[in-house]
């Protein structure tokens, strides 16, 4: 048997050293992905996303009714992960005011409360919205790995709160026809919390939530606001938001 030539060696010799620098790099970005995967917080990009996409999204929806809220509702993972997203619901004028009607001073309740879903215009959610969808998944598997879930849904709260404060000070009659006391706010679809007025409290400004106040359609305060006392024998007036020019 002849022995074989040296260059074959040598070459054989190349070739394991490629495939073992091939096999070290691929392992290198597998762990480098795992590690960004593992510390990326997709709350540092949520915000500004949603303040660009919310507006677009009830744009997108073609309105065609004056509405007077637009909430906000997010979810714990009792919701399931495959479509994990926000919430926008509308409440159209027409709807309020039959919800008035119906329940006279115990009507801020019935308005406001997330369990009680009083919304009936079109919704949307984002986890479907192309720009969202990765961030969503991504809150989601956070809360999912997540000692304390209500710690992680505590931040998608504060994060949602702060943008319904900042789109309450834009022109929504751009986007879609509303009532002058339209207002847009957080709800709890879990029911995580359950805490109605704190997410209307830390949604809508001060000003806008004594206009509700005036009008009958919240109480006085954090510990009354499902009910409203009005003088003599006087009622909500759901009547007074007029389409806002």
């Amino acid at each position: 048997m002849h022995p074989m030539p040296g260059w074959i060696f040598t070459t054989l010799e190349g070739w394991a050293i490629v495939l073992g620098v091939l096999v070290a790099a691929v392992g290198a970005l597998y762990l480098l992905r795992r590690w960004i995967s593992g510390s990326w917080n997709p709350f540092e990009t949520l915000e500004s996303r949603l303040l660009e996409v919310v507006p677009k999204a009830i744009g997108a929806l073609k309105v065609k009714q004056p509405v007077c809220s637009l909430r906000l509702y997010y979810y714990d993972t009792h919701a399931p992960g495959d479509d994990y997203g926000v919430d926008l619901r509308l409440l159209s004028a027409d709807r309020r005011t039959a919800l008035v009607a119906a329940h006279g001073r115990d009507a801020p309740f019935y308005l406001w409360a997330a369990g009680e879903e009083a919304c009936d215009g079109p919704s949307t959610n984002l986890g479907a919205h192309p720009g969202l969808g990765r961030l969503f998944r991504r809150v989601y598997r956070i809360m999912s790995d997540a000692d304390e879930e209500e710690e992680v849904v505590a931040q998608l709260r504060d994060v949602l709160q702060r943008v319904s404060m900042r789109l309450n000070a834009a022109d929504w009659s751009s986007v879609c026809p509303v009532t002058d006391d339209f207002v847009v706010a957080t709800a709890d679809g879990s029911q995580v919390f359950a805490d109605d007025f704190e997410d209307l409290e830390r949604s809508i400004p001060t000003a806008r939530l004594d206009l509700l106040r005036a009008r009958g359609l919240l109480g006085p305060d954090g510990d009354n606001w499902a009910r409203v006392e009005l003088p003599g024998n006087s009622e909500p007036d759901a009547s007074a938001g007029q389409p806002r020019e």
